[in-house]
């Protein structure tokens, strides 16, 4: 083992170690799986490395690898490795956003209470939340936030 740094450093360059082990695991898995997720420790250059690869599970979509990476019979290092195969995603978890008008063109709630009540005796509307949004329009204009409303 070589460390990028010369002196008396006795830790191993940890990328070099990584990859040995997960070497060492992807040979014992399908070539369809991909690596999914990994974690490691350290281990000591001046020392040779076994690495020991214990098969946890083997499914039909994922499989896990335990390495083991030996010194001197003593476990100086740990990796546990989850390969997947690649699939198309099964749930996409964002929607595109709507278009929507920039605030400034938004009816405020001034304007909203003659609206509604046009909207309602058209049918279009029900008056449920009519009352709501008279006390809101009516209130003091000392509020925190300004409510202003869409049609979308």
């Amino acid at each position: 083992l070589i460390t990028f740094r010369q002196g008396t450093s006795r830790a191993a360059y940890g990328g070099l170690i990584f990859a040995q082990a997960l070497a060492a695991a992807e040979n014992t898995v399908d070539e369809k799986l991909n690596i999914n997720h990994a974690v490691a420790l350290l281990v000591d250059i001046s020392l040779p490395i076994q690495y020991h690869v214990r098969r946890v599970r083997d499914g039909r979509s994922f499989c896990t690898r335990t390495v083991e990476a030996v010194q001197e019979g003593k476990i100086a290092f740990t990796m546990q490795v989850s390969f997947n195969v690649v699939e198309p995603d099964a749930a996409v978890h964002q929607d595109t956003m709507p278009k929507v008008p920039s605030w400034n063109e938004l009816m405020c709630m001034e304007d909203l209470v003659p609206w509604l009540k046009t909207e309602i005796a058209e049918g279009l509307l029900v008056e449920k939340r009519l009352k709501f949004y008279e006390n809101q329009a009516n209130q003091n204009p000392g509020y925190l936030f300004e409510v202003s409303l869409t049609t979308l």
